[in-house]
C-alpha cells in the first residue's frame, strides 16, 4: 500500500470516526436487555457458570465474555453481551472501510460500502442481540486485512508469519465458518512461503497459539447444561467438529422436515444490497487480472454454497430471526469483494453510490424496527409466565432453544425455579447429554444412559416417580398421550385423566385475563415474536372455541380475541375476566388449584 498524504490520513481517521459513531448510534439503543429467541440465553448462562456451550464451543467468545463479566459485573449478563455485540459490530463496520480502502484506494467508495453493510437488516440484527456473529465479523475482517497486507508487503518475516498464524487460529477458535475464507488464507500462506519456506513453521506455531482458547474447554465444566464435559482430546475433537450436529448442520437432529431459505435470502439481498448480486459478475469479469481476485472469488462462491446449504425447520418466521444472522456474514463476503473494484470516474461513483445506498437507506427504518431487541421483551415475559404455571414436582420437556436455553438462564443466572427439571427433547439421542441428565437429576440416576431415550420414555418414567410432565406447544406428542393447555405450558396426560371442557375453558380464560403487557410492544416486523404470540397465546384459545357448549361463553371469548386482533390488549383481558366471572363469580383463579390431575 502506498504511503498516504497527511490530508488523506486525516480523511481516513475522520470517516472511521463517523462510521463508528453512526453504527453505535444505530445499534446501542436497540440492544437486548432481556432474553431473546436465540443462543444468547445459553451463551450468557455459560459465561456466568463457566460451562460449555453447543459445538464447536466458541471458546474465544466465552473467554472474552467471562472476562467482561469479571470486570463489569453480572447484574444483567444478557444485556452486557448484547452491548458487546453492538460495539463489536460497530468496529467491524470501521474495519470493513479499512479493508475496502486497502483494496480500492478510494475513500468515498469504501465509505459507501461500509455504510450500506451497516444498514443491512441482518447486520443490525446481529448487532443488537447477545450472539457470536458480531465478533466473528470483526475477526474475519482483521483476517482479510492482514491477508492482503501480508501479500502486498515485501517484508515477509518469520514474526509476520507467526502473527498471521495467530490471527487465523483465533478466527477458527471463535467460529467454524472461518473455513469459508480458506482460499484467501491458503493463497496468503502460499505467497508467504513461496520465496522462503522457513516462514511456514512460524505460521503453524502461530496458528497453534491462536487455537489455544480451545484448551479452556477442558476446564469449562463447573456446571453441566446440555454439553460437556470435555475430558480427553477425543472429546475436544468431537466438539470441535460438531459431532452432535454434523459439522455444518444447524440442528441437533430433531425429527422435523427441514427446508432451504435460499430464495428468501436472495430476495432480501436483491432488495437491500443490489451490488451484492453484481459482485459475482464483477469477479467473473475480472478474475483473470490476478490471483488475489481469484482467491476472493472462491471465497464468495463458498459463501453462496453455504447460503444454499442453510436449512432449518419449516417455520417462515425463523428466516428473519435465525438464519439472517448467517446472511450478514454472507453479505460481508460480497461487500469485501465490492472493494476490489474502484469506480474510475464520477459517473461510475454515482452509480455505485446509488446501487449501494438507495436500497439500504430506503429499507433502513423497517430494518431498524425489525432489529430493535430492546423493546421486545416477549420471551422474558413468556418464560416468567411459564415458571409461575408449573407447580412443584414438575418436569418440562423443551423442544426449542427458547424454552430449553431460556429456562436454564432463568434457573442458573436469575436463580428462579431451580427445582424444575428441564429436558431438551432434541438432545435425548445424544449419549453425552443423557449422562449429563443422569448426573444432574436424581430422577434419571436409575436409567441406562447407553440406551437412547425418547420423550415418551421420559414421560412414563417421570410419572412413575410422581412428577407432572409439561411441554411447550410445538413438542411432538407421543402416542396415547394428550396435551392439555393450561397457559404457556401444556400438560401431558393420559385419556382417563382428561378434565371436562368447562375446566379447560376456565384455565384458558384465566390465562387470557393475565396476558402480559409485553404483547403490545412487539413490532409488526419482529416475525418470530409475532409467530410466538400467534401460536403460544392466540392459538390455544382459538382452537378451544369449537368445543365450547355455552354460546354466551363462546361470544365473550370471541370478543376477547377480536380485541387482541385490533391490538387492544385491555379489551381482550376485560372479556376474559367477564368469562371467568360468568363461570365462577371471580375475576381470577388465583386461589384455585390449576393443576389437572
Amino acid at each position: 500500500m502506498s504511503k498516504q498524504s497527511p490530508s488523506s490520513s486525516y480523511q481516513i481517521i475522520f470517516i472511521s470516526f463517523v462510521l463508528a459513531l453512526v453504527s453505535l448510534f444505530l445499534y446501542l439503543p436497540r440492544t437486548a436487555i432481556t432474553l431473546q429467541h436465540s443462543d444468547g440465553g445459553e451463551l450468557a448462562t455459560a459465561a456466568v457458570t463457566g460451562s460449555i456451550v453447543h459445538p464447536p464451543g466458541y471458546p474465544l467468545y466465552m473467554l472474552i465474555s467471562r472476562g467482561m463479566l469479571a470486570i463489569f459485573g453480572s447484574a444483567n449478563p444478557y444485556a452486557l453481551l448484547a452491548d458487546f455485540s453492538a460495539i463489536s459490530q460497530s468496529l467491524a463496520v470501521v474495519m470493513l472501510f479499512f479493508v475496502c480502502f486497502y483494496l480500492s484506494r478510494n475513500i468515498l467508495y469504501s465509505f459507501f460500502i461500509a455504510l450500506a453493510w451497516s444498514l443491512y437488516q441482518p447486520t443490525i440484527l446481529t448487532a443488537t442481540d447477545a450472539e457470536v456473529f458480531a465478533l466473528h465479523h470483526l475477526l474475519i475482517l482483521i483476517l482479510i486485512l492482514s491477508s492482503v497486507a501480508l501479500i502486498n508487503t515485501s517484508e515477509k518475516s518469520n514474526f509476520r508469519a507467526m502473527l498471521y498464524g495467530v490471527i487465523c487460529g483465533l478466527c477458527v477458535s471463535h467460529h467454524h465458518t472461518t473455513v469459508l475464507w480458506f482460499p484467501l488464507v491458503l493463497y496468503t500462506v502460499f505467497i508467504l512461503c513461496r520465496t522462503n519456506w522457513t516462514n511456514l513453521p512460524p505460521y503453524l506455531l502461530g496458528a497453534v497459539v491462536g487455537l489455544s482458547p480451545y484448551l479452556s474447554l477442558f476446564f469449562s465444566k463447573p456446571l453441566q447444561l446440555t454439553f460437556g464435559p470435555i475430558d480427553t482430546v477425543t472429546d475436544l475433537l468431537k466438539h470441535f467438529f460438531r459431532e452432535a450436529y454434523g459439522t455444518f448442520s444447524l440442528s441437533a437432529g430433531q425429527s422435523e422436515e427441514f427446508v432451504s431459505y435460499i430464495s428468501k435470502f436472495l430476495n432480501l439481498t436483491a432488495y437491500n444490497a443490489p451490488a451484492f448480486i453484481l459482485v459475482l459478475f464483477l469477479l467473473l469479469y475480472n478474475w483473470r487480472k490476478n490471483s488475489l481476485i481469484k482467491a476472493f472469488m472462491l471465497c464468495f462462491v463458498l459463501h453462496l454454497f453455504f447460503a444454499l446449504s442453510l436449512k432449518a425447520p419449516d417455520y417462515p418466521a425463523l428466516y428473519s430471526e435465525y438464519l439472517m444472522r448467517f446472511y450478514s456474514l454472507i453479505a460481508l463476503s460480497g461487500a469485501v469483494c465490492c472493494g476490489l473494484f474502484s469506480p474510475k470516474n464520477t459517473i461510475q461513483m454515482l452509480l455505485a453510490t446509488a446501487l449501494l445506498l438507495i436500497p439500504a437507506i430506503s429499507d433502513s427504518s423497517k430494518a431498524l424496527e425489525a432489529s430493535d431487541a430492546r423493546v421486545d421483551r416477549l420471551v422474558d415475559a413468556e418464560l416468567n409466565i411459564l415458571l409461575k404455571e408449573l407447580p412443584k414436582n414438575s418436569l418440562f420437556i423443551a423442544n426449542s432453544d427458547l424454552f430449553g436455553m431460556g429456562l436454564l438462564y432463568k434457573q442458573n443466572v436469575e436463580a428462579k425455579r431451580e427445582d424444575l427439571i428441564v429436558v431438551v427433547d432434541g438432545m435425548l439421542a445424544n449419549n453425552n447429554y443423557r449422562e449429563i441428565l443422569a448426573r444432574r437429576y436424581d430422577l434419571f440416576a436409575d436409567l441406562d444412559t447407553n440406551k437412547i431415550w425418547t420423550n415418551e420414555s421420559v414421560y412414563y418414567h417421570a410419572r412413575a416417580k410422581g412428577l407432572f410432565v409439561f411441554s411447550g406447544q410445538r413438542n411432538i406428542r407421543p402416542k396415547d398421550i394428550y396435551e392439555l393447555p393450561i397457559g404457556i405450558a401444556w400438560q401431558w396426560l393420559l385419556a382417563k385423566e382428561l378434565p371436562n371442557a368447562q375446566e379447560v375453558t376456565l384455565r384458558l380464560a384465566d390465562y387470557c385475563a393475565r396476558w402480559p403487557e409485553e404483547l403490545e410492544s412487539v413490532s409488526q416486523y419482529r416475525d418470530f415474536s409475532n409467530e410466538l404470540i400467534e401460536h403460544d397465546f392466540l392459538w390455544p384459545l382459538e382452537a378451544h372455541l369449537g368445543v365450547i357448549s355455552r354460546p354466551q361463553i363462546g361470544v365473550l371469548l370471541r370478543q376477547a380475541l377480536d380485541g387482541f386482533y385490533k391490538r387492544d390488549l385491555e379489551k381482550t383481558k376485560q372479556f376474559c375476566r367477564l368469562t371467568l366471572r360468568r363461570l365462577t363469580g371471580q375475576d381470577s383463579l388465583e386461589n384455585r388449584s390449576y393443576l389437572l390431575k
